[in-house]
């Protein structure tokens, strides 16, 4: 892992190229919905286009116990802490990775802190930015907790140190491909966020992610990190693919 402290005038020239740039498979996307199939490579270096489409994800947790949706106390800022999930009506859960092997890879992404919170609570990511909104000087804490392949099983390693001095302060951190880490607050019950560096997605505030991928069959795994007091959850499942299509998969959680 290589770490990289940055002014803010450079995080934000990085992160406005970033913005200008089209993610990997939006036009995959737009051409499911359009009708017209995008070209992605087959790896087999002869210059043919593979057809693609759209997966659909949808994340939901019918049994999600009561104490998930509650705060589980309060943070050092003595603000409350925020639960383990927020499900929607429709018992969609937001925050939530959807990861499949052939879904866009991983780009650039920030994680704020201001006050005791840390925003996101969880990204996909090449490389991290983290930034502090806070008026006097705050250090938080990365640890490597293991790779995809452990999801349901994942072991804290070594914490690293990341000094913020001031506000508009930034460290970029590039990350091990397929790792899972950690960030939290140096306090014992301070706030976590989590990133993992494979192609994958966040479900939205729907609790709903939409892949772009090859035609074909794939495995789509959903994981809910731990926090708040609420184990990990993570389910397997898999989906057919059309090309030029958009198909649907919905993964319940469930019970663990």
């Amino acid at each position: 892992m290589v770490v990289r402290v940055v002014r803010v005038a450079l995080v934000i020239a990085v992160a406005a190229c970033g913005s200008s740039k089209r993610p990997a498979g939006e036009d995959a996307m737009r051409g499911a919905r359009d009708g017209s199939a995008a070209p992605a490579d087959t790896g087999s270096g002869s210059g043919s286009a593979a057809p693609t489409g759209e997966v659909a994800v949808r994340v939901e947790w019918r049994a999600v116990p009561t104490s998930a949706r509650q705060s589980p106390g309060t943070t050092p800022c003595n603000t409350p802490r925020a639960p383990a999930v927020t499900p929607t009506t429709m018992w969609g859960i937001p925050e939530a990775m959807i990861l499949a092997e052939k879904a866009p890879a991983p780009g650039t992404a920030r994680i704020t802190i201001a006050g005791c919170a840390l925003t996101p609570r969880i990204v996909v990511a090449r490389e991290l930015i983290v930034d502090s909104a806070l008026d006097r000087p705050t250090k938080v804490m990365l640890v490597k907790h293991g790779t995809i392949a452990a999801l349901g099983a994942l072991q804290s390693g070594e914490a690293r140190t990341i000094q913020l001095p001031i506000a508009g302060h930034a460290v970029m951190l590039s990350l091990d491909a397929n790792a899972v880490y950690r960030l939290g607050l140096d306090s014992p019950d301070g706030e976590v966020a989590w990133i993992v560096n494979a192609p994958g997605l966040v479900t939205d505030v729907t609790g709903l992610a939409t892949l772009a991928l090859p035609a074909g069959k794939h495995d789509v795994t959903a994981w809910l990190p731990a926090r708040g007091g609420q184990e990990w959850k993570v389910v397997k499942s898999n989906v057919t693919v059309e090309a030029s299509a958009l198909v649907e998969l919905a993964i319940d959680l469930g019970p663990r």
